[in-house]
């Protein structure tokens, strides 16, 4: 339900920042349209409008578990779940109902997390009528919140069950906290904490921080700020402050020490044992250009670090990123099947860090690293919203500013030319000074060696540092590739008939604003106008032809056929005449091939229709076939074979394997091997085979459905598109259908798996329920709505009257080609002795879901949700996003007419409609029941 993190789930935002309102603001670029203020009770906002479709709204405390006493430890994250349990303006659930019966979903649209240092309240939301309505809600959270006993009695039980499905904090994070206030304080607590809660102490703590001097209002999209402002003085003004309280009371609080640098953690399934080398260093604070020059300081170390192990040829990698407010964590990884190989991996790593100790970074390098981090940088306006909104929160909270890409291009251009070698060298030194002391985290499977105390690590570490290497320049190669610019269709061999064929039919689907042509060869074309922001357009090509015209026990042959598809190039290139031109002119072609599809994918990300026609038809009828690239590859695959082999030790984890029996019975049927595991399997894999296969695939026209998208003008795609395409010859092309895949029926019983694991510490639980439909929109549709009523009445009962999970989720597929079916998996986790009454609520809800009519309002509410979905993804902007549902919907269901009828179809679900699609997918009398319990 409501979402703990216990850890930044964000760390690519690098480095921490002053808090809203400070002068120190001015030094640092500001988003254009952002309103800053703060009202008189200390309460800050942030408003940053942006046009897209869709408003996120946040209510963002400085305050964490670090904020509890011995006696409130888990009282922050509890009262995160309190929070939506009542309040003056909306009692009991009203907020969360409100909100749902308006089309959100709580989870996506509506949910709530609690760090160390912050407890943040999100809403996403469609309306802009709404925007008063979500201001109130969080004016309601911060200060009108109830807390009412039996709620909290309630709460507690589901608390208990989120804290028995989190288990047991990891070996390695419980290390690197050791010695902080953040050790004791783990947001999520213990069930103690939460069993020996003080409901009256806990309106205490509601009382002392949540308070508007700690408290800020972040709105972020389509949003009217003047209204906003007021809006916002008109549910959080009358809120005392106090002046008492501070926003910087979680900075700097964490400073680890070690008693025992070594840590290990048991592995017995370890095909090799893994070493991490810690260090924390300093996170700066991003208050300044100064601090914005940290930050590129430590991009550009980052890179001379792993050139220069890449340089030793070491297999050691190299990762930072921020860990808390105050520190990144530095990491070093090696791993080693031998204690000697281990040693000599440490001995070599501290060898490459004394070496740049010593000698430095060098002029050439440090140009070349500046230039990297330059052509990398790609400034845009068109930011994600939730991304800009979730940077405001981590401006709030941890000091991190915010900087758009566009300013954050040009600060980049403005201080690499003053960053220096000796920047780059005292960052080195303050990081990875081989005098200091390390701290070693070691994931180990004994059975290939164990290390007994760090000092056995010290060791090599301290006589690896002794030594300088030589690092010998690499060659440079030379550069064979055309001169950018220098390129012309008209040089490359001609592709073209003079006929060029008709368009037979057009259709206009108006809801969608796609325009299909039928051309005289069969071949149909959709052209999507998008009005993406940026330059790219793609063109997919796709038939149902796929691996099923070859027969079951053959295709193990072709698992790679779509790699080396990928892998020709055109004729009239070379091949790194190929690569050169792609990516000179950001051009590519994705080729992919399974059961019952084949799909080309062409994208230009410079907008050039030529670029894209060109491309997609001279891979498609034109191509150089990888003959050497694949002999290689065989021949390597056939010396690789070792008879003596064991299993790998994946395919012997109980979750792995559970995962396969749960496939298999969806399927019908067990899941067929795709190991090529002799001589003469790999020598029946055959090239020309792979291409006949393509070539076969697109060959009826009929057949093929071509569609093309981005921001461009139709009716030159139209032209294009005839011009390309028109003149091709069609063949009819027969595929049996005894090699489709057809799914057997499932025996009328209940299966039951039972597997033990070490890695888990409860009962993982999933339940299927196999089923079919009729293969419409309609249906599938119905099938989703079907879903959440089953999703969301078992909650009710397990979680909220129950108490005996706290988040069960549910999934469905749903496969409409070539054979319908459906099946739906139930998730939970659970103390074993509970899983029979939850298998037994689980069928109260599928015989209530068969039997009684679900009221017009609640369905209402879910197709509200579903369309709400939909104008989610599909906007007005999101080519990708378009390029992939209606290929989806072309592949399914052979025709766009129902799609582009989506609303008016949605709308004339009935409640009858839905328990007749139920009983289709689900019978209580055949299901498979999969656990995996604790060793």
């Amino acid at each position: 339900m409501k979402r703990t993190q216990i850890l930044y789930f964000f760390a690519s935002v690098l480095c921490p920042l002053l808090a809203v309102g400070q002068s120190t603001f001015s030094n640092l670029p500001k988003a254009d349209k952002a309103i800053y203020g703060t009202l008189d009770n200390g309460l800050n906002y942030i408003i940053h409008p942006i046009p897209q479709q869709k408003t996120e709204y946040r209510l963002v405390l400085n305050v964490g578990s670090l904020q509890e006493r011995d006696d409130e430890k888990g009282f922050a994250h509890f009262l995160e779940h309190m929070i939506f349990n009542g309040s003056d303006d909306f009692p009991g659930r009203q907020a969360i109902d409100t909100l749902q019966r308006l089309g959100y979903q709580f989870g996506r649209d509506i949910n709530a997390y609690t760090t160390y240092e912050r407890t943040v309240y999100d809403l996403s939301l469609l309306d802009i009528r709404q925007q008063d309505l979500a201001i109130n809600i969080l004016g309601n959270f911060l200060g009108k919140s109830h807390l009412n006993k039996e709620e909290i009695e309630k709460e507690r039980r589901i608390v208990i069950q989120e804290i028995k499905d989190f288990g047991t904090e990891s070996l390695f994070n419980r290390k690197k906290l050791e010695n902080t206030p953040h050790a004791s304080r783990l947001p999520i607590a213990t069930e103690s904490d939460i069993l020996n809660l003080d409901p009256i102490k806990l309106k205490a703590f509601y009382q002392r921080w949540y308070n508007p001097t700690l408290a800020t209002i972040i709105i972020v999209g389509n949003v009217n700020a003047t209204e906003a402002v007021e809006q916002i003085k008109k549910h959080f003004g009358a809120f005392k402050g106090q002046s008492n309280l501070t926003r910087t009371q979680s900075e700097n609080t964490f400073s680890p020490t070690y008693a025992d640098r070594l840590e290990v953690q048991k592995d017995s399934n370890a095909t090799a044992n893994k070493l991490e080398i810690i260090r924390f260093s300093d996170a700066p604070f991003l208050a300044n250009k100064v601090d914005y020059k940290q930050q590129v300081i430590e991009q550009v170390y980052k890179l001379w670090l792993n050139h220069k192990l890449s340089q030793a040829k070491s297999q050691t990698t190299a990762h930072s990123l921020w860990y808390l407010p105050n520190k990144n964590e530095n990491a070093l990884e090696l791993k080693a099947k031998t204690k000697e190989e281990l040693y000599s991996g440490i001995n070599l790593t501290a060898s490459v860090l004394n070496t740049m100790t010593v000698k430095g970074i060098h002029n050439e390098e440090l140009t070349r690293f500046k230039q990297h981090l330059l052509n990398h940088s790609t400034p845009t306006t068109d930011e994600d919203i939730t991304y800009v909104t979730n940077a405001y929160v981590d401006q709030v909270v941890v000091n991190s500013h915010y900087i758009s890409s566009v300013d954050r291009h040009r600060l980049l251009e403005e201080v690499l030319p003053e960053i220096t070698r000796e920047d780059i060298n005292q960052k080195h030194t303050a990081i990875w000074d081989t005098s200091k002391e390390n701290l070693y985290l070691l994931t180990a499977n004994d059975r290939l060696f164990s290390i007994e105390s760090a000092e056995e690590l010290d060791q090599q570490w301290s006589e690896g540092a002794t030594k300088t290497l030589v690092f010998k320049k690499a060659k440079k190669k030379k550069n064979h590739h055309r001169p950018k610019g220098a390129f012309h269709w008209k040089a490359m061999p001609p592709i073209h008939s003079e006929n060029t064929g008709t368009i037979t039919a057009e259709k206009y689907y108006d809801n969608l604003d796609i325009t299909e042509l039928t051309l005289s060869n069969g071949l149909r074309i959709g052209i999507k106008p998008t009005k993406a922001t940026d330059d790219n357009y793609i063109l997919t090509m796709f038939t149902r032809n796929g691996l099923s015209q070859i027969s079951t026990n053959e295709r193990k042959y072709y698992q790679d056929a779509s790699y080396f598809i990928d892998s020709s190039w055109i004729h009239g290139l070379t091949h790194d005449g190929y690569m050169s031109v792609g990516a000179d002119r950001e051009i590519s072609t994705l080729v992919s091939i399974n059961n019952d599809a084949s799909i080309i994918n062409t994208s230009s990300r410079k907008g050039n229709t030529r670029d894209l026609f060109e491309w997609t038809y001279r891979k498609l009828y034109d191509y150089i076939k990888p003959k050497q690239d694949f002999k290689e590859y065989v021949e390597e695959s056939i010396a690789a074979i070792d008879t003596t082999t064991a299993p790998s030790s994946l395919l012997s984890n109980p979750s792995i394997q559970i995962e396969h029996q749960i496939e298999a019975y969806k399927k019908g049927a067990p899941l067929s091997s795709e190991e090529l595991t002799t001589a003469e399997d790999w020598q029946k894999v055959n090239l020309d085979n792979f291409f006949s296969l393509y070539n076969q695939s697109f060959a009826n026209l009929n057949e093929v459905y071509v569609l093309i998208a981005g921001n461009f003008n139709a009716e030159e795609i139209k032209t294009k598109a005839l011009r390309y395409f028109g003149s091709l010859e069609g063949h009819t092309n027969k595929v049996s259908q005894e090699n489709r895949n057809e799914l057997k029926s499932p025996l009328k019983e209940v299966k039951r798996v039972t597997l033990s694991s070490s890695d888990v510490e409860r009962t993982d639980a999933t339940i299927v329920f196999n089923g079919t439909i009729q293969p419409v929109l309609k249906e599938s549709m119905m099938a989703h709505i079907v879903r959440e009523m089953f999703n969301n009445q078992f909650l009710t009962l397990s979680r909220e009257k129950e108490g005996l999970v706290y988040s069960p989720s549910s999934a469905l597929e749903v496969e409409i080609y070539p054979n319908p079916r459906t099946s739906v998996s139930l998730f939970f986790s659970a103390t074993l002795s509970d899983v029979e009454k939850l298998e037994q609520l689980a069928m109260e809800v599928i015989n209530s879901i068969q039997t009684q009519r679900i009221s017009e309002n609640e369905l209402g509410q879910m197709k509200r949700t579903i369309l709400n979905n939909k104008k989610l993804h599909l906007t007005e902007t999101s080519t990708f996003q378009w390029v992939d549902k209606l290929r989806e919907t072309q592949l399914n269901f052979g025709s766009l007419k129902d799609f582009n009828d989506y609303e008016t179809i949605l709308n004339s679900i009935t409640p009858d409609d839905l328990i007749k699609v139920a009983k289709s997918m689900f019978t209580t009398s055949s299901y498979g029941v999969f656990l995996v319990t604790p060793k």
